[in-house]
């Protein structure tokens, strides 16, 4: 099942992004879809107000540093 992840708002380029059942990226809005896209969420789950440990496309781990503001099932 997809999911939508809205992200506190703090002046970024990007609030959401789209991820598939196995945790990758696969949209991401309004902008920066270039950057985002193929990018793997690696938290098993995810909840509000948590931050999304990621593996970058060049395989780098990292946390997000905007935490999860809503989470929609697609």
């Amino acid at each position: 099942m997809k999911k939508k992840i809205y992200f506190e708002d703090h002046g970024q380029d990007f609030l959401w992004w789209i991820i598939d059942e196995n945790g990758t990226v696969i949209d991401c809005g309004p902008f920066q879809a270039s950057v985002w896209v193929d990018c793997k969420v690696l938290n098993n789950e995810i909840e509000i107000g948590e931050f999304v440990v990621f593996e970058t496309k060049v395989g780098d781990i990292m946390e997000l540093k905007y935490s999860i503001e809503k989470i929609e099932e697609l």
